[in-house]
């Protein structure tokens, strides 16, 4: 040990410093030579270091499985003109059917302002696609009833559900119509969606998913509703993005 550090060393002893709990512990455990520096913030970042790769290593030797990054799902993006996804929603959940088939004269001969909205927010979010869906006609599960297709408030967006890239962008959707107690879903107002033999309803705060037996599997298109309270951009997103 050179002079300087002997000085430096009796002016700590004759000052009598007070030492930290940590302060102590690193002194006794570690070698001389690690303990030169005078800084605290250098050594604490070593020390963290260090008990990270120990960390690991334990790990690794009792066999504990640790999730990728890949497989926490990403943060739900801001996509140019409209807001962040929300955690929370005043909404309720609230299925509305459309009225009895009566030859076509309740259709609304194109997409409401929110089904507008709501295929722009798609596109947004998941890039160009190909978005239709508007077709006065019956009910084909219920020939009494107009489609919900006729009245303006379902759209079709055409994704391939043997296309891995398409695949992973409808898992982000129902992913972020689902989260959070279904706060997405109830504040754009969707309640019902199809995809890949699946069908799903947003229930109280929660979405449903049941299997789908209809004579469309929806394997190339999700069919997706709003009530009527989403489709006049009345529910609190579209509130929030301005309309």
């Amino acid at each position: 040990m050179s002079l300087s550090t002997r000085t430096i060393s009796g002016k700590h002893l004759l000052r009598r410093q007070p030492q930290t709990e940590w302060d102590a512990a690193w002194r006794v455990s570690w070698p001389a030579d690690l303990r030169r520096g005078s800084s605290r913030g250098p050594r604490r970042q070593l020390l963290l270091a260090v008990l990270a790769v120990l960390a690991i290593a334990t790990v690794a030797a009792i066999g504990v499985s640790v999730p990728s990054q890949a497989a926490v799902p990403p943060p739900a993006p801001a996509a140019a003109g409209f807001p962040p996804d929300v955690t929370s929603a005043p909404d309720r959940a609230h299925y509305d059917d459309a009225a009895s088939w009566n030859g076509g004269r309740n259709c609304t001969r194109g997409f409401t302002p929110g089904a507008k909205r709501m295929q722009d927010w798609i596109r947004a979010n998941y890039g160009p696609a190909t978005i239709q869906g508007y077709f006065c006609r019956r009910n084909t599960a219920n020939p009494s009833k107009t489609s919900i297709h006729g009245v303006g408030r379902a759209s079709d967006w055409f994704r391939n559900a043997g296309n891995a890239t398409q695949a992973a962008q409808v898992a982000n959707f129902i992913q972020r119509m689902s989260a959070n107690g279904a706060a997405m879903a109830r504040a754009m107002g969707v309640q019902y969606w199809i995809w890949n033999k699946q069908q799903y309803s947003v229930r109280g705060t929660s979405v449903l998913p049941r299997s789908y037996t209809g004579p469309s599997p929806h394997t190339d298109h999700v069919h997706i509703e709003q009530n009527l309270a989403g489709s006049k951009l009345q529910t609190s997103y579209w509130r929030l993005a301005g309309g």
